[in-house]
């Protein structure tokens, strides 16, 4: 946040959708794994972990805002610690007093809050930096991304692992997969879950860069066609299987064209090269063999045996 800047609704919403989705510390910023996979055997060992560690961040971020001038770079780390051991402290007895069982359930990994690095990489990267407002609600939106994440991960694991979801049945006659519950489930949790965010990810990503693509086609004459030429083809092989990326017309030379659809990855990545590569040439057309019509083809990929190239008839 720069100096002099107004803290906005709008800045608020950005700190929202930043800490609870694009960065949240445990499905893309892969954080504080230590207690993500110990504690979620169930719901409510990882929501009280989760508030936990909301309560520390929000109190450590604004007392290290308020005293980000006083504090010296040379002693930074020391006092954070100093800091943060306080809160924990805090929190670890107030849980002792009022939820001596869940305190029971955590055990080790409330004292080990002090040295979480999401707590420690806020503290570095926003509270030290920035007014007491923002430092505040960074701790907050990011550690309710983090109790999010370990909501979602208990609740999965305990349902496969017990068929129960906060001490109740809710899957009459299920088998249990025990696995679930122990050390390696968490691990077979997490990894499908992240890999599940990063398709929705790149998916997103995709669509944007189709639709830039679109833009400039409609603008420009990028092409919508690809021409591939396969040195080891083999007619005899090819079988049309109806999907986006089947080649259309083979002929005996390996060459035929592939049309250009949204969803289609590899096309995605020629339609960028070609783009890239048609800005370097400034337009220049070559000369069609024979006919003495005029085409733009721009070669966008050459490995071995094989080579594409994207053109406009005309």
């Amino acid at each position: 946040m720069k100096r002099g800047e107004a803290y906005s609704f709008r800045r608020l919403l950005a700190q929202m959708k930043e800490g609870l989705i694009t960065n949240n510390p445990i499905f893309v910023q892969l954080l504080g794994m230590c207690p993500t996979l110990a504690t979620t055997t169930s719901l409510v060992n990882g929501l009280g972990m989760g508030l936990a560690a909301t309560a520390v961040l929000v109190c450590s971020n604004l007392l290290i805002s308020l005293l980000r001038k006083v504090i010296s770079r040379e002693v930074r780390i020391a006092c954070y610690i100093t800091i943060i051991s306080g809160f924990v402290t805090a929190v670890e007895l107030l849980m002792k007093a009022f939820f001596f069982e869940l305190y029971g359930s955590l055990g080790l990994f409330i004292p080990l809050i002090v040295v979480n690095c999401i707590i420690f990489g806020r503290a570095e990267a926003f509270a030290s930096r920035n007014p007491v407002i923002p430092s505040v609600f960074d701790g907050l939106f990011t550690g309710l991304g983090f109790t999010g994440a370990l909501c979602i991960i208990g609740f999965i694991r305990e349902l496969l692992g017990t068929g129960k979801i906060l001490g109740r049945a809710v899957l009459p006659g299920y088998s249990p997969a025990v696995i679930f519950i122990l050390p390696a489930g968490a691990f077979f949790t997490l990894g499908f879950i992240i890999a599940a965010v990063q398709k929705f990810r790149n998916v997103r990503s995709d669509r944007g860069r189709f639709a830039r693509l679109s833009n400039v086609s409609e603008i420009s004459g990028i092409p919508s066609t690809l021409r591939v030429v396969d040195e080891n083809y083999d007619d005899s092989e090819f079988i049309d299987d109806g999907s986006n990326s089947a080649p259309s017309d083979p002929d005996s030379d390996g060459e035929f064209e592939l049309d250009f659809y949204p969803d289609d990855d590899s096309t995605a990545a020629y339609m960028e090269a070609w783009a890239r590569e048609e800005a370097a040439s400034s337009g220049s057309a070559d000369e069609a063999a024979g006919d003495g019509t005029q085409s733009n083809a721009v070669p966008v990929s050459e490995t071995e045996g094989f080579s594409a190239e994207a053109f406009i008839d005309g």
